[in-house]
């Protein structure tokens, strides 16, 4: 007992000096820092987060509505939901559609509307389907592949000058951008741009990096409505949008999006796993949850089965004890009294004995009973049972021998017995 008692106190002597060791290591690695520098993109106060800009952008429209999406856009961006013109804004490094949020921005896009999304890390599914594919012939290898008509690719340097294209909107100095991080000194950083396989009239240029051939700023005419493409959504945090020149530049991009009511997308940024709605919006209950009626008739539902459970889970009877199943002992008693028959030589006593059980069974299993031993009944049994009707003849013949003679010899009860063996194991 002393010895447990040690031993205990020695693990939780350990443990704790283990733990006071990790913090202790983790305090002095991390360094004293007033801001935090993470590129999260969200609605917060620091370097690169978003709170600036939404200022800015409700400023803008202030007249109109201004929703911020917390759901999956498949449940915000619905027909029934949004009548007038709209905008949808997506700002973040990269984003998470599921495929429902997905179809319903597209088909929010090609009913009038404008979707704008600035994202560092396109994915090129939605390039693909929305811009479009070409066919292009590789003549080296003979065989024909599709590319995207426009893809993202990415430029590190430490400094990156935009400008718009528009005469009205195009400063005489561009604007200058910079990546910092936790040591606050410029770094080299990855910029996001466009390039063209090949240009439609449904894709128009609205910004470039200066001293590049890059853009970074695109509008895609889709059905009705439009798509304004970013790849700079550095450009909307708090580094640069407390600047003069940095909210110069964030409203010139926005006076790209129409009069309308605003729908600003904060959960698309998450990964699944981040989102604390992962376990709402990516159940197979989902459609279930958002209907008022149908959520209501789940859960009334769930109730019924609670209490089903709550009170009928205890027996209202005692166990009904199981049975063994009577075993049929009949063929066990012929086989003996055939036995006693044979050692006895009593042949034709056996024989009469075979015929009776023979009989018995061709009636219980064909329905056949036989008054009188006619070439027709004898075929009928033929058939039914599907044996050789040589077979059939050949038992019969003996049950005529049998009936006329007043003993036999072992050799015809065995031609009998064999005769009968054929019988069971050809019968169907």
């Amino acid at each position: 007992m002393k010895n447990t008692k040690k031993n205990l106190l020695t693990i939780v002597l350990v443990s704790g000096l283990l733990i006071l060791f990790v913090w202790y290591i983790s305090k002095e690695r991390k360094p004293d820092k007033k801001f935090d520098w993470t590129e999260d993109y969200r609605q917060r106060k620091e370097p690169y987060g978003m709170f600036v800009s939404t200022q800015i952008l409700k400023s803008l429209f202030k007249d109109k509505k201004f929703v911020r999406i917390t759901n999956p856009p498949s449940q915000i961006l619905t027909y029934k939901k949004i009548k007038s013109k709209s905008t949808y804004v997506f700002i973040g490094s990269s984003y998470y559609f599921d495929a429902a949020s997905y179809d319903t921005l597209c088909a929010f896009v090609k009913r009038g509307n404008t979707a704008f999304l600035s994202i560092k890390y396109f994915q090129s599914s939605l390039l693909d389907s929305i811009v479009g594919q070409i066919s292009s012939f590789d003549s080296i290898n003979n065989y024909q592949y599709f590319s995207s008509l426009i893809s993202v690719s990415t430029t590190s340097i430490d400094t990156a000058k935009m400008n718009f294209n528009h005469p009205q909107l195009k400063s005489e100095k561009p604007y200058y951008y910079y990546y910092k991080n936790l040591d606050e000194n410029v770094n080299y950083y990855y910029w996001s741009y466009f390039q063209f396989l090949s240009k439609t009239k449904e894709v128009s240029v609205l910004g470039t990096y200066e001293d590049l051939v890059y853009c970074n700023f695109i509008k895609v005419k889709y059905g009705k409505g439009e798509f304004l493409f970013h790849t700079t959504p550095i450009t909307f945090t708090n580094m640069f949008a407390i600047e003069e020149r940095g909210k110069e530049y964030i409203e010139k991009v926005l006076s790209h999006i129409p009069e309308g009511d605003i729908y600003f997308d904060e959960i698309s940024s998450e990964t699944y796993t981040e989102s604390k709605d992962f376990a709402d919006w990516t159940s197979p209950l989902r459609y279930i949850l958002g209907n008022l009626q149908l959520k209501t008739a789940w859960y009334l539902l769930l109730s019924m089965a609670l209490l089903y459970v709550i009170f009928r889970a205890k027996r209202r009877q005692r166990v009904i004890p199981v049975l063994d199943d009577r075993s049929s002992t009949s063929l066990e008693f012929i086989e003996k009294i055939g036995l006693l028959y044979f050692q006895q030589h009593e042949n034709r006593n056996l024989a009469m004995l075979k015929r009776k059980h023979f009989l018995n069974f061709i009636r219980r299993k064909y329905y056949i009973s036989f008054l009188e031993w006619t070439d027709k009944e004898i075929e009928k049994l033929s058939q039914k049972s599907r044996v050789d009707e040589y077979v059939v003849n050949k038992i019969f013949e003996m049950h005529k021998y049998i009936d006329r003679s007043k003993d036999l010899t072992e050799d015809t009860l065995i031609d009998y017995h064999n005769y009968l063996t054929k019988f069971y194991k050809q019968c169907r």
